[in-house]
């Protein structure tokens, strides 16, 4: 297919290939902040190719989530004429043995998910061939005592170019900038430690967490609107309207009384089952709480036992309203995909096989159930004209929530895509819900002091014209 990029993504790209002087290499690294739909890989595939192509780079690694590295980026791969150079390339996947065998590859590129970068990094040490490497989702490089931050950390002083791809760079605030910043700059816009930048731009708050500062985001913004760029869908595509609905249940008066129990003691019982259920901890109540306000709990032996249906009950109005079109469950726990499949047997999970994707995309499967986290990067669930979501349980992450939101609300969609928000009324649903919309908020403030910078706009909007 013929490749005829859009004015914004000249520009992106424009950015990319920017003319920096020699001497100051690692200014040559840049941020692609550009959200879901508006063809950031293609433009990051382009660059590739590009630098390849001109032997400014000699082989590339991309490093994503696994579905991304093995779905994603091999088709953009093979959909574009123009990508040649690229489309010689290599997954480093399987058995050690497998991955092994793979490395010696004569291949320009090579993707690989972020669990295996540590493998990689320590099996290749400490000769590291990739002088460009591509970040895609680089908020998963965020956490500095994590091993893949480590590897790619150890790797960095080799690699001549880094290009991070994000479609929400701070998913759970600012505070999640600096890792992703530190692989473009060596620390020298944001502070050369954690530490230093934790210091500089957040205090603790009366929860006992860090939060930003009055002056941190524009603060932010400046310091890196000249390495890193900032685009909104809505700014650049015209879509069909969102419509958010959300569906308040009412736990029956037993059910609310075993959760309630839960939220206060961190215990509770079923008098049906005789089981009980114990939080050893604030993390493991958490996760209990959203497991009750769906309507399972697990045992210690991981089983569940069932104790309501209000949501199923919503789930079902949903189903008969939507006239047999497609639906698009996010679940969180197996036990929501077991109940869901036992209500509904014409429901499938999303899994590895890309023929799931394919039958989905033409209409063969009406309902379609997915972990925010597999389902939620890369993919088009938009093609064949799905456009109602429904969110079984709501999730922590901004990240994940807007990014699954997208996999039908984006470009090529042409309908309103209908988002139906299950919330059991008094849980900590609605605290999920609101930690969400405060991340949402920090967010868009970053974006819209990037935009108010509009150095690199300024720079290349003569671009594409």
């Amino acid at each position: 297919m013929k490749y005829v990029p859009h004015d914004y993504q000249k520009r992106a790209l424009a950015f990319l290939r920017r003319e920096i002087p020699e001497a100051d290499r690692q200014e040559r690294s840049a941020g692609l902040w550009m959200r879901m739909g508006l063809g950031k890989t293609v433009v990051a595939a382009t660059a590739v190719e590009m630098m390849l192509d001109e032997l400014s780079a000699r082989k590339a690694l991309v490093v994503g989530p696994l579905r991304v590295v093995t779905t994603v980026w091999p088709d953009e791969f093979l959909k574009w004429d123009h990508l040649r150079l690229v489309r010689n390339f290599t997954q480093i996947d399987g058995t050690i043995r497998q991955r092994e065998k793979m490395l010696e590859s004569e291949a320009g590129v090579h993707l690989i998910n972020y669990d295996k970068l540590d493998w990689l990094e320590r099996f290749l040490a400490p000769y590291w061939p990739y002088d460009l490497v591509v970040l895609d989702e680089a908020s998963q490089v965020k956490t500095p005592s994590t091993k893949r931050f480590l590897a790619m950390r150890r790797a960095r002083k080799q690699v001549k170019t880094v290009i991070e791809l994000a479609g929400i760079p701070a998913p759970n605030g600012l505070i999640d900038l600096w890792g992703p910043m530190w692989f473009l700059d060596g620390g020298r816009r944001l502070g050369r430690t954690y530490e230093a930048f934790q210091h500089r731009w957040f205090r603790l708050g009366f929860t006992g967490r860090l939060e930003p500062l009055e002056h941190t985001s524009r603060e932010i913004a400046e310091r890196v609107s000249d390495i890193c760029i900032s685009m909104k869908t809505e700014d650049y595509l015209e879509l069909p309207p969102r419509i958010v609905n959300t569906i308040r249940v009412t736990l029956p008066p037993k059910a609310k009384a075993v959760y309630d129990r839960l939220e206060d003691e961190m215990y509770t019982y079923l008098e049906e089952t005789e089981d009980e259920f114990t939080a050893f901890n604030s993390a493991s109540l958490t996760n209990k709480c959203r497991q009750a306000a769906n309507g399972a709990l697990y045992r210690e032996d991981m089983s569940w036992v069932e104790f309501h249906d209000a949501k199923l009950d919503a789930l079902e109005s949903i189903v008969e309203e939507s006239g047999g079109a497609q639906i698009l469950v996010g679940c969180a726990f197996k036990s929501d995909y077991a109940r869901i499949k036992k209500r509904f047997p014409f429901a499938r999970v999303l899994d590895r096989d890309p023929q799931t994707v394919r039958d989905w995309n033409a209409g063969k499967i009406r309902m379609l159930l997915a972990h925010p986290k597999s389902g939620g990067h890369g993919l088009n669930l938009q093609l064949g004209g799905a456009h109602i979501l429904v969110w079984f349980s709501v999730d922590w992450s901004w990240d994940l929530y807007e990014q699954f939101n997208c996999r039908l609300d984006r470009q090529g969609q042409i309908y309103s895509v209908v988002i139906h928000l299950i919330l059991a009324e008094d849980t900590i649903d609605e605290s999920v819900l609101r930690a969400v919309m405060e991340k949402k908020k920090a967010g868009e403030i970053l974006h819209e002091n990037m935009k108010r910078r509009k150095k690199w706009c300024e720079a290349y909007s003569r671009i594409g014209k």
